[in-house]
């Protein structure tokens, strides 16, 4: 139905596959296979593009219902709750398949035994997963719906048209070279769709409207001229914490937005308060170095340093000789974690972040934060704050921070006395610190951490698998973000927490060079050492009339996307884009403003720059910790370099959410695992207490081979006792 309606030609191929789910398959795992064997399973020279659609609420998976008792049961389930609908599309094309996976989420309102029986009358839901069909009848069921009606009905249209182009396909030309549809009709949702995609000349028409359906139940009313409000994504902040890592993941609509990763070897200091000592100055760089404790020492430059004892704020900044000296002692903070083979980044102004605000205890005034635009708000809240400290009677410094909009009284000074007891046991640790090295006060831990900077307040629900953790972020939230309070939920699932969001699959794809653009262009994204560069190509896209009308729809996809791509990987510093050659100033100009738009609400600072005259812009993004790249990846032995390759240490850690998920999969007890010699050895010592947590849980012994062939990859199969 729906790619007749946007005019695409197809015709229906059967595909008998067996859609028995397997024991312990996740939803998002079960609705990929399905859709992949359908695929497999048509042959065809052209390109076979299949689907599979499944219900899921909590853990479990509804498909179609057998018969008139299991439609009532699942429709006792469904009715008065929310579910999610996953749908896979996969394509087949000369040797080459890809796969993509929409989700949605749809709440059905109360449904009495006689609206059932009726509704099991029409005939409607005996083939429908989930036993509802919500482009018929059963769209009267429903209360709200969240992602793409598409999605529901059975075949996303936008995953869709991005496969196609990824493949080289046009579906425009499809829509010129077949104008009559009469010949490919076909009733039904296919099991298979075969698409036939001949090459044409002539102009591409637009796509014909959908026939109005007046009498949709969920249809409304509006007049010629009226458009309808954007409704916001559903966020929702995704918390998966272990004996080895915590991983946060910011969702829009079931799509991954944000990205927070910190393993337990490596945790953040960025907060971190250490009584250092003065190990080197160097004036030529104006700088120090400290050491705090850590195997290398932390950087602290003279632009980071208290001035207000030495000069004032309006003198030029005095030669850092004036300032230290070698073996002095100093309360310093950490501003940026290690990156590569540099140190942490120290201040010597301390800031204790909390929710609304951030003590400086060394300052004397007030400030807002320059992302908060609203000068009505930002006048409110710097009086109200100069108000709360004057009655406190105190004069530390405050900067107001953006997620302070629209905070009353009550929360600010709320978060004030907070941080004034924060820094009156930092003031205690650091007295009875002695001599030091020593590390005085610790940031809050990491789950907390993302919470604070990753949830805005309209998140829809914070979801966190680990007791402790649940119990942290209930208590923070209760405190200092009480409109999340009610939504902190601890997900008790079997299935591990980002497999039952289909997380996993995005978070590979988090770190691939090529991304791919909704009208077939492509970002290609290189990280090296001294910046990032990102070239903008026009890949497959099909071109217009107007060769400049094609340019600059390809930059503007670009400019919304390559926001969203820094955040996720978490990329700073220096990134310069070469955007597809743009004469005229007003495209440039339009770019420009979408670029800094998409870049709104990135907690980072993003700078713009103009275009240079070779059609460059240069980025500015602040950068507290390593990419996402650096992070995930090791420079790879086998080509010197030039490549990249998963670190020891991830592979170990894949291996480990691999054992987790064994236990969900078939009941057998023993398992061989094989994997090159550094992760066995890996294995065998740091990561042992990991393996043996894990192997518990699971309730499985794994026994270790070394498999000289393997570098970064592994197997793991079940022992064969004969």
């Amino acid at each position: 139905m729906l790619l007749r309606q946007v005019g695409i030609p197809f015709r229906q191929r059967p595909a008998a596959v067996d859609e028995q789910r397997r024991a312990g398959e996740p939803p998002a795992v079960y609705v990929r296979r399905m859709a992949t064997t359908k695929a497999r399973a048509v042959k065809s020279d052209l390109p076979i593009l299949a689907a599979d659609t499944t219900v899921v609420a909590g853990e479990r998976v509804f498909g179609k219902p057998s018969d008139r008792t299991d439609f009532f049961a699942t429709m006792r389930h469904l009715a008065d709750s929310e579910h999610r609908v996953l749908t896979a599309v996969a394509l087949r094309w000369r040797d080459r398949e890809d796969i993509a996976v929409a989700q949605a989420r749809v709440s059905l309102r109360a449904i009495d035994e006689n609206e059932m029986a009726a509704y099991w009358e029409t005939g409607e839901p005996a083939d429908k997963a989930g036993g509802y069909a919500i482009q018929g009848v059963g769209a009267l069921f429903v209360r709200e719906l969240h992602g793409g009606y598409d999605t529901v009905v059975g075949l996303p249209l936008a995953e869709t048209e991005r496969l196609l182009r990824s493949f080289g396909i046009d579906s425009w030309r499809w829509r010129a070279a077949f104008p009559s549809m009469a010949e490919h009709a076909a009733a039904g949702k296919a099991g298979a769709r075969e698409a036939k995609v001949q090459p044409s000349t002539t102009r591409p028409r637009p796509p014909p409207a959908p026939q109005a359906q007046a009498s949709h139940p969920c249809a409304s009313a509006r007049t010629a001229n009226a458009s309808p409000a954007k409704k916001p994504p559903r966020q929702e902040l995704l918390i998966d914490v272990t004996t080895f890592e915590t991983r946060a993941a910011l969702t829009a609509d079931g799509a991954l937005r944000d990205l927070f990763v910190e393993r337990s070897d490596t945790p953040s200091l960025i907060g971190n308060l250490y009584l250092g000592k003065v190990l080197r100055i160097v004036p030529s760089i104006q700088a120090a170095f400290v050491d705090i404790g850590l195997p290398r020492a932390g950087f602290l430059h003279v632009r980071n340093m208290r001035r207000e004892s030495v000069a004032p704020a309006s003198t030029p900044t005095p030669d850092i000789s004036a300032l230290l000296h070698q073996e002095q002692r100093l309360l310093v903070q950490v501003v940026k974690d290690p990156i590569k083979q540099k140190g942490v980044r120290l201040s010597a102004n301390p800031a204790l972040t909390g929710r609304h605000l951030v003590l400086q205890p060394l300052a004397a005034t007030v400030t807002v934060s320059r992302r908060m635009v609203d000068e009505a708000e930002r006048t409110r809240l710097k009086a109200l704050v100069e108000t709360l400290r004057e009655n406190a009677g105190e004069s530390m410094g405050y900067i107001v921070r953006t997620a302070a909009r629209d905070a009353d009284a009550e929360r600010l000074a709320a978060d004030m006395a907070m941080l004034r007891r924060r820094w009156a046991l930092a003031q205690q640790a650091w007295r009875d610190a002695g001599q030091g090295p020593a590390l005085i006060s610790a940031d809050v831990s990491a789950p907390v951490r993302a919470l604070r900077e990753l949830a805005p307040l309209t998140t829809a629900a914070v979801v966190v698998n680990d007791d402790e953790a649940h119990r942290a972020l209930a208590d923070y939230a209760a405190r200092h973000m009480p409109a999340l309070a009610s939504r902190i939920r601890r997900y008790r699932g079997a299935v591990p927490l980002f497999d039952a969001y289909d997380l996993e699959t995005a978070l590979e794809r988090a770190s691939d060079q090529r991304v791919a653009l909704p009208s077939g262009g492509r970002l290609l994204i290189d990280e090296t050492a001294a910046m990032t560069t990102i070239d903008v190509d026009s890949g497959s896209t099909s071109p217009t009339s107007r060769p400049e009308d094609t340019t600059l729809r390809t930059n503007l996809e670009a400019a919304r996307a390559i926001p969203l791509e820094l955040r996720r990987r978490n990329i700073g510093g220096i990134v310069v884009v070469d955007f597809i050659d743009m004469k005229d100033s007003a495209h440039q100009h339009q770019v420009l403003a979408l670029l800094r738009d998409a870049a709104a609400d990135d907690p980072a600072p993003l700078s713009v720059s103009a275009f240079s005259p070779l059609g460059l812009v240069e980025l500015s993004r602040r950068r507290r910790r390593d990419s996402l790249a650096s992070q995930y990846d090791a420079p790879c032995s086998c080509c010197a370099g030039s490549g990249r390759a998963k670190s020891v240490q991830t592979v170990c850690f894949e291996i480990l959410r691999a054992v987790r998920r064994q236990q969900h999969i078939d009941d057998r007890k023993e398992y061989v695992l094989r994997a090159g010699q550094a992760v066995i050895d890996r294995l065998r010592h740091e990561d042992a207490p990991h393996l043996a947590v894990v192997s518990r849980q699971a309730a499985c012994a794994v026994a270790l081979q070394v498999e000289s062939s393997y570098r970064d990859e592994f197997d793991l199969s079940p022992r064969c006792n004969r």
